[in-house]
This record gives C-alpha cells, sequence and structure tokens, in this order.
C-alpha cells in the first residue's frame, strides 16, 4: 500500500550520501539509525477474527517508505519485483516521496512443504510454502488491505498530502478496481513475508507417520 504527497520529485534520499554515512558512524542520529524504517505497529481484529484467540489476526507495519522511496535500489530487489512490473507499475512513481502500510496475516490456515530433493545432503531442499492454498486467507488478507486504506486517509495522514496510489496492479486490470476480485488478484499477485516464516518438524519414532525425524535426529 502505498501513499504519495503532492511533491511530484525528489532527490535522491540523505541516507544514501556519503556524508551521511560518516555521520552516523561518527555521531549517529541520522536516517541510518531508524528502526528499520517501521515507524509504527499496531494489531486490528479484521472481521473474520475469533473473539476467543488471545492476540488478533491482523498486524500492520507502518514504514517510512516503499519500493520507489530510494529510486529502486534495494526494497524492490528484496522484494522480487520483476522488471516488467517495476517499468510499468513503480516506475512512473520512483523518487516519490512516499511510505507504506503493510497488513500481514497472523493466522495463515495455508501450510507448506519442504522436501528432500534426493539422498545427496548437498542437494537444495524442494520448498513449496503454498501461500494461498487455503481461500480463507485471501479473504483475511483483503480485509486487511481495506483496513490499511481506511488508515491511510485518517485526518493525521490526510494532513500530510496523503494520496492512495490508485494504479492498477499489472495482470489485475480485468477486475473493477477495488473490488474483493481486484484485491483479491493483487493480494495473491504481490503477496510477500515478513522474515516470519515458522514452523516445526516433529520428533517421534517411526511408527509415528507425522515425525520428521527420530530421537537420533535422522531423516
Amino acid at each position: 500500500m502505498w501513499f504519495l504527497n503532492d511533491s511530484s520529485a525528489s532527490v535522491a534520499p540523505d541516507m544514501f550520501r556519503p556524508l551521511t554515512a560518516a555521520q552516523y558512524a561518527l555521531v549517529g542520529g541520522t536516517a541510518l539509525s531508524t528502526f528499520g524504517g517501521i515507524e509504527a505497529v499496531a494489531w486490528v481484529n479484521s472481521k473474520y477474527a475469533d473473539p476467543n484467540d488471545d492476540w488478533p489476526d491482523i498486524e500492520f507495519h507502518l514504514v517510512s517508505s516503499s519500493e520507489v522511496s530510494e529510486w529502486g535500489l534495494f526494497v524492490r530487489k528484496d522484494h522480487g519485483v520483476s522488471e516488467a512490473v517495476w517499468d510499468e507499475y513503480f516506475r512512473p512513481i520512483n523518487g516519490r516521496s512516499s511510505f507504506s502500510i503493510m497488513p500481514m496475516y497472523a493466522r495463515p490456515n495455508s501450510k507448506g512443504w519442504i522436501r528432500l530433493r534426493s539422498a545427496n545432503p548437498y542437494d537444495k531442499p524442494i520448498i513449496n510454502p503454498n501461500y494461498f492454498d487455503d481461500p480463507y486467507d485471501v479473504q483475511v488478507a483483503i480485509e486487511g488491505v481495506k483496513i490499511a486504506w481506511q488508515l491511510g486517509y485518517t485526518k493525521a495522514l490526510r494532513e500530510f498530502g496523503a494520496k492512495f496510489y490508485d494504479k492498477p496492479f499489472p495482470g489485475c486490470e480485468g477486475y473493477r478496481f477495488w473490488s474483493d476480485e481486484y484485491l483479491g488478484c493483487w493480494v495473491k499477485s504481490y503477496a510477500r513475508t515478513m522474515v516470519h516464516d515458522v514452523g516445526t518438524c516433529k520428533m517421534g519414532p517411526d511408527s509415528d507417520p507425522e515425525a520428521v525425524v527420530d530421537p537420533q535426529l535422522r531423516v
């Protein structure tokens, strides 16, 4: 989710200037000392949340940057943005002052899997994260995007001239903009993890069909 102020152009961000790096090394207190660019975190219950659960189902990261705020040098590569999507969707606003509101579903039903490629321990495993295998996860993610959009248009953020970047995402142009069908396409096309991947492998005897390793950690 990207919101832009009214300025049409910006200069290269300070944090990439040599003087900024030198100042950070000597005294700190520059753009390089921010907390990973995350200015605030919020936990919110969506309309699908179970009131009996002990934590909300959506987490929001309010981030003081986006794929375009550092001229496409790093973030877009970290997020796996293809050249085609960059050219069509992001390049028109490259370098604009922007920020992001990222909704994250904290209770996904979809489960992925990891399998050995062969008996050779040096072969890379086969990994299938299986994101959005359960359609319910898509619905919750759509709700998260709607809440983020409403947050971006609050009075506090409108005072900064916040504006939603409303260019249709590539591949989703065939859906009515902002419909659930469009948002579902957008979510499935551009969703990503936020370094919070989790999982566990059960230890147990050979008789346990769910055990991945035995008590001696043998596969």
